[in-house]
């Protein structure tokens, strides 16, 4: 698309006086557009091919007749002064868009360094959990297999009795708790490290 336009740029500036024409700078914005949006290889031929059309029409253009010299140079001049300001709009345009694209890329990057952290932490958190289940889950397993022991012994005396039943229902509820800490943490099947730990 650019190599059409710089082509047909310079067919229009063939017909209208060629390298005197003011114009002519515009293949300028053309080579610039091409080295924001090209491949490295493709800007420096877009480039080449400007300079091999600029060096044509410096040589082999139509002229421009204008019997009044005064008004050939005001028309030079309004000439220069439109490549100006069509040059610096176009400039000022992709660099705006440009580093508007660099915000928005830089506000994407920071918002998925904070996930990566908040994820981190998360993770950190969740195996801090997994193995404060795993830590607490054998000893509350052996102190349910000891009461439970107790509570077979046919010497055991009745008002103890009623104590044991008291631990275990409590043990059964801190074995709940760790189930619903590792769950949370979505790292329940550490659980079944814990022998005898129960959800």
């Amino acid at each position: 698309q650019l190599s059409f336009d710089l082509l047909a740029w310079g067919g229009y500036i063939f017909l209208s006086g060629g390298a005197t024409n003011p114009l002519i700078s515009l293949f300028l914005p053309l080579v610039a557009i091409g080295a924001l949006v090209l491949s490295p290889s493709q800007a420096w031929l877009l480039a080449l091919a400007a300079i091999l059309i600029y060096s044509f029409l410096w040589y082999f253009y139509v002229p421009l007749h204008i019997a009044d010299f005064q008004m050939a140079g005001t028309l030079h001049l309004f000439g220069m002064w439109l490549v100006f300001a069509l040059s610096a709009v176009l400039v000022v345009g992709f660099i705006l868009h440009l580093s508007g694209s660099i915000r928005r890329r830089d506000q994407e990057l920071g918002a998925a360094r904070e996930r990566a952290i908040r994820d981190d932490w998360l993770i950190s958190l969740g195996c801090q959990a997994a193995g404060a289940a795993h830590e607490l889950g054998t000893p509350l397993a052996t102190l349910n297999i000891l009461a439970d022991d107790l509570l077979d012994d046919g010497r055991l005396a009745p008002e103890l009795a009623t104590d044991i039943q008291a631990m275990k229902a409590e043990i059964q509820r801190c074995k709940a708790t760790l189930g619903q800490l590792v769950a949370r943490a979505g790292l329940a099947t550490l659980l079944e490290d814990a022998p005898g730990l129960e959800v």
